[in-house]
């Protein structure tokens, strides 16, 4: 059974907004909110810090910024459940380079976006490597259900 991911009011919009604004690069942010609900409370944009053929091939969030982030999340109460980014004319699939830099057990929400804005949403949770070493993306991800704009 895939797990559910909730977002809260307008939050998910908010994500969708940045990122279709940050086309044709990724755009990418954080996801807070509390473990035991794995519900966002919050989406928090964040500065893609690659740039050029880079910035539209992956994404980088400033350590800087990411610790303004975590501090925010600590002074509200809530955790940091992962990050969310786009995948310019490309798929909501997870890629390789994304597994490679993922957390086990944080929250990756990924959203397709072409020039008309964005239109697929994806979510995965990263999971430990297996005993064999094989690292792709259909082992290293387990899928999970966005539902967006939940009150």
């Amino acid at each position: 059974m895939e797990d559910v991911v909730w977002f809260d009011n307008d939050e998910y919009e908010l994500m969708r907004e940045h990122l279709s604004r940050a086309y044709p690069c990724e755009g990418c942010g954080a996801l807070l909110g509390y473990k035991d609900t794995r519900r966002i409370n919050m989406v928090r944009p964040a500065r893609n810090t690659l740039s050029g053929i880079s910035a539209a091939e992956g994404y980088r969030i400033d350590a800087g910024q990411l610790r303004q982030i975590e501090n925010e999340a600590e002074t509200a109460g809530m955790d940091l459940l992962g990050f969310y980014h786009s995948h310019p004319d490309k798929p909501a699939i997870c890629s390789d380079e994304d597994i490679k830099h993922a957390v086990p057990g944080l929250i990756y929400v990924i959203v397709s976006v072409d020039e008309k804005g964005c239109t697929e949403t994806a979510g995965y949770i990263r999971m430990l490597p297996d005993k064999s070493g094989q690292d792709t993306c259909t082992k290293a991800v387990r899928p999970v259900i966005i539902i967006g704009g939940q009150k």
